[in-house]
């Protein structure tokens, strides 16, 4: 099997297939369902069953209605009708290349979702919500392809459809080690043994192990670590891990305060913008519909003035009294981002890691910030102080210290393992090698051959 190269480039065009001989026409999709909106955001990607691309989509949802899903079987209901209409769409694309009626079949489905999955039911979708307020819970995914196969012949389903369901931190665990295998510095060291870590960091906090288990196959194991306890230093208590600084709403809500915003509402329209550049920039445009409310609030601030306005969009730039103020809020923010990683990391030193991946645009963001700004941070990247924290946490533990040398630690945080989006990992997780233990559905043995690059002929 050819897995796609998507990694670093999150938008491509439809191929063009030049024979028909050299096509399969039986088409999968590949679903990544976000929790950032509650509406549910939906990533496709589109595949001939042979691995060539066929669409991606963006920009989409689940659900019109932002106060959440009538129930657990709306919730399948929708995700139904958006599978069939992207079913339709890969048939259309497929049919200007020349198709026969036995050819339209949906073959494989694909699907990453915002929550742990066992047997093939979604135990909990933490950030998507039904129409009380309570989280959408006991998802019975099993239902979805009788529910596809019910379609009143809208899209034809293979019998034997392949449908495996994961978490979405399963997706970005196969685009890592897909990265990995083939990456110049650490492909030689992806063998057996080898344990890296990838930490995605965004809406929340996201892990995922990543381990090679010999020289054919890898095992990739989610977790729901932003669960786990971890120490707030500002109040000097246990809180969970996803609830200090390493999110876009941290990352806001510490600089927010830093710049003297103190007021909860205030703060609050800073993070529903989304922006973590307002904690890392010092001139940020923001939507006038859409961040009225953030627009609002940055005019009222002493330290900022407004540099630009037309019909769509506000432009604020930190003026002089707020330049020292704003390099400040700017280092307390990721100060308390950088925190959160090292203590993660330094539980993985002592689980044998070799490698944590910190990637995401959130994480990637942030390394230019600092790269671009060391004399406000002392130290040349993001990487060096997530370790100078870390020195600074296990001086003492001399265990720890062996760990992370006997291991080689390291972590990386470049455009070098720059993941698109979780749909990268569809692919490898549809291979005829790969299974997944049902009753652990985070639990996915993949061979490396279906991650590895295939030469150019």
């Amino acid at each position: 099997m050819r897995l796609f190269n998507r990694i670093s480039n999150s938008h491509f065009a439809t191929q063009n297939y030049e024979k028909k001989d050299n096509i399969s026409f039986k088409h999968r999709l590949i679903l990544d369902i976000g929790a950032s909106d509650p509406r549910g955001s939906v990533k496709i990607l589109a595949q001939t069953d042979d691995g060539k691309d066929l669409f991606e989509q963006r920009g989409s949802f689940l659900n019109d209605n932002i106060n959440g899903f009538s129930s657990s079987e709306n919730f399948i209901d929708q995700l139904s009708k958006v599978i069939t209409n992207a079913s339709k769409r890969a048939v259309s694309v497929i049919k200007e290349k020349g198709l026969d009626k036995e050819e339209k079949k949906l073959n494989s489905l694909a699907l990453f979702l915002p929550g742990p999955i066992m047997d093939e039911e979604a135990i909990i979708i933490a950030n998507l919500k039904t129409t009380d307020g309570k989280s959408l819970t006991n998802v019975d995914l099993s239902k979805l392809p009788n529910k596809l196969k019910e379609n009143n012949k809208n899209i034809e389903v293979a019998d034997n459809l392949k449908f495996i369901p994961t978490k979405d931190l399963g997706g970005t665990g196969i685009g890592i080690a897909q990265i990995l295998a083939n990456h110049p510095k650490y492909k030689d060291e992806f063998k057996e043994g080898f344990y890296a870590v990838g930490v995605m960091t965004g809406g929340g906090f996201g892990s995922v192990n990543i381990q090679v288990l010999d020289e054919k196959y890898m095992q990739i194991q989610t977790s729901e670590s932003s669960h786990n306890l971890a120490m707030d230093i500002k109040k000097k208590s246990f809180t969970r891990l996803g609830k200090l600084g390493a999110s876009t709403k941290g990352i806001i809500e510490n600089y927010a305060k830093s710049m003297d915003i103190k007021e909860e509402t205030a703060i609050n329209a800073l993070i529903k913008t989304g922006n973590a550049r307002i904690a890392t920039e010092n001139r940020i445009e923001l939507d006038n519909k859409k961040d009225k409310d953030a627009i609002n609030v940055l005019k009222k601030s002493k330290y900022y003035n407004v540099a630009d306005q037309d019909k769509n969009s506000t432009t604020f730039q930190i003026n002089k009294y707020g330049a020292k103020v704003f390099k400040i809020a700017r280092t307390n923010a990721i100060g308390e981002y950088v925190d959160t990683v090292a203590q993660h990391a330094i539980q993985k030193i002592n689980e044998g890691a070799n490698l944590l991946v910190l990637t995401g645009p959130l994480a990637l963001g942030l390394n230019k910030t600092v790269v671009s700004n060391r004399e406000d941070f002392g130290k040349d990247n993001l990487r060096e102080l997530i370790f100078d924290r870390i020195d600074h946490y296990i001086k003492d533990d001399l265990t720890c210290q062996q760990l992370r040398k006997a291991h080689n630690f390291d972590l990386v945080c470049d455009d070098s393992v720059k993941l698109a989006d979780n749909t990268a990992g569809g692919a490898a997780l549809l291979d005829d090698k790969t299974r997944t233990i049902t009753r652990r559905g985070e639990w996915i043995i993949i061979p490396i051959d279906a991650l590895k690059e295939k030469p150019k002929s």
